[in-house]
């Protein structure tokens, strides 16, 4: 926002090294150059890439936090399903078997109203005008805690990690899903470098909790669904369908409009579907994008 609107020199050529300016002129806002240069400690970009970057890596260093309780909070389930295994021998009757079931059919119906809602509720919030403090609290205290806070499996860390990851993603969709301006030479260079950022970010998120969940569900620790992930994850992956697709769907005038923009978007669309964790949530979504 402290660059000029009609100024074209953000980020432009000194976000990169003399190595990068032989690409074809559109390159990583995210990339750190200072690995590929040696000589110079410093970021070329100054604050501003340098922020760029911090997000980045705090969006990196929460996900992989939320691997590590995913991981704990698993083990410990098992090792207690592991203890009370031959405690209950007695089989259950027919009429008791039958209540479980239809419990738990009523139940999953309850909750997946519930998360619609909620998504719903953050979805709109993303689309409002503004911020600030008011976003952040219903972000964390209304739909983050309403959507990962009554999971039984989760640790009271692991919970509070999975609210801050839903709220970092809400926080990348709002700007992603800002408008970009136009002038009589195209896009505004400001609000086109906002936008490609915000994708940038948005595909790291997805690329990084995508691998983490996979290496998770590998482990072949007991999990709580069908699908061989936990409840909270399969949540996240809703949130993603909810806020995500809505976001590309929002984005398509500006990327015909600008090649960099469509490169992004391509990039966030082919993750979505490399991944199987989001790929059995998003396959309608997915497949009216790519038509």
């Amino acid at each position: 926002a402290s660059s000029p609107t009609l100024s074209a020199d953000w980020p432009g050529s000194c976000w990169q090294t003399p190595s990068q300016h032989e690409s074809i002129g559109d390159f990583s806002l995210l990339n750190d150059p200072r690995g590929e240069d040696e000589t110079c400690p410093y970021l070329p970009g100054g604050a501003p890439q340098t922020a760029a970057i911090a997000f980045k890596d705090l969006i990196s260093l929460s996900i992989i936090r939320l691997g590590k309780v995913a991981v704990k909070s698993s083990v410990v389930k098992a090792f207690y399903q592991e203890e009370n295994i031959g405690k209950e021998n007695a089989k259950p009757s027919l009429g008791a078997l039958i209540d479980e079931v239809l419990s738990g059919v009523i139940g999953n119906a309850v909750d997946n109203v519930e998360r619609a809602n909620l998504a719903q509720i953050a979805l709109h919030q993303v689309h409002r005008s503004g911020g600030s403090e008011l976003f952040w609290h219903d972000m964390i205290n209304v739909c983050g805690n309403g959507l990962f806070g009554k999971d039984p499996d989760l640790s009271d860390a692991a919970k509070g990690v999975y609210v801050t990851i839903f709220a970092l993603l809400a926080n990348v969709v709002k700007v992603a899903s800002g408008k970009v301006r136009t002038s009589e030479t195209g896009l505004l260079p400001r609000d086109k470098s906002a936008k490609n950022l915000a994708l940038e970010l948005l595909l790291h998120f997805i690329e990084y909790w995508s691998d983490e969940q996979e290496a998770v569900v590998g482990m072949e620790i007991s999990s709580t669904t069908h699908s061989g992930r936990s409840v909270s994850t399969d949540t996240m992956a809703f949130a993603v369908r909810r806020m995500v697709l809505p976001c590309m769907l929002g984005n398509t005038r500006a990327a015909i409009l600008d090649k960099s923009i469509f490169r992004r978007m391509l990039s966030i669309v082919s993750e979505l579907w490399r991944s199987p964790v989001n790929r059995s949530h998003c396959r309608a979504e997915l497949g009216i994008l790519i038509d």
